[in-house]
C-alpha cells in the first residue's frame, strides 16, 4: 500500500508534466537551447538543435548547409576574439510562434549586442539588432531547426 501511495502521485506527476509540454513549448526550449549554446559558445550544442540536411546563414555572407558543416563554422567563429567580446543588450526573444503543419514551425526572433569587432580588419561591429527566422521541423528525435536565417537591422 506504502507503494501506491508513492507511485500514484508520481506518476500523476509525470502525467501533468506531460500534458503541461506543448509544441509551442518545445519549439521555444530548442530556439533557447541554441541561444544558451551561443551564450558557452559551444558550438556542438548549437549544432545539436539542427537537422543533418540544415541551411544556416548570418548577415555577413556564410551560409552553410549541414549540420556538421554548421558546427564546424560555429566552433572556429566561437574561437575569434572578435566573437567572445560580444556584449547581450538584449536577450534573445522569441516574437511569435507559427505552426504551418503540425510538424512544421517558423519562429521569428531579436536580440540587441555590442562589442563585438570584426577579426578580419578589428574594427568594432558596433550595436547590432539582429533579427532571426527559424524553421523547425518535427523529427524521430524532436524538434529540429532545417532553416535559419540571421538579419541585422541597419
Amino acid at each position: 500500500m506504502k507503494l501506491l501511495k508513492i507511485a500514484l502521485p508520481l506518476s500523476l506527476l509525470c502525467w501533468a508534466a506531460t500534458a503541461a509540454a506543448t509544441p509551442e513549448a518545445d519549439v521555444r526550449a530548442v530556439i533557447a537551447d541554441v541561444a544558451a549554446g551561443y551564450a558557452n559558445f559551444d558550438a556542438r550544442q548549437v549544432a545539436a538543435n539542427y537537422t543533418e540536411d540544415a541551411v544556416w546563414e548570418n548577415p555577413f555572407g556564410a551560409k552553410l548547409a549541414g549540420r556538421k558543416i554548421i558546427e564546424r563554422f560555429l566552433d572556429r567563429m566561437f574561437a575569434e576574439p572578435g566573437f567572445q567580446s560580444v556584449t547581450m543588450l538584449s536577450p534573445l526573444h522569441v516574437t511569435d510562434v507559427r505552426f504551418r503543419t503540425p510538424d512544421v514551425a517558423v519562429v521569428w526572433s531579436e536580440e540587441s549586442t555590442g562589442g563585438q569587432v570584426d577579426d578580419r580588419n578589428g574594427q568594432p561591429l558596433g550595436q547590432r539588432k539582429s533579427h532571426f527566422l527559424q524553421v523547425l521541423v518535427r523529427t524521430a528525435e524532436g524538434w529540429r531547426i532545417s532553416d535559419d536565417m540571421t538579419m541585422d537591422e541597419k
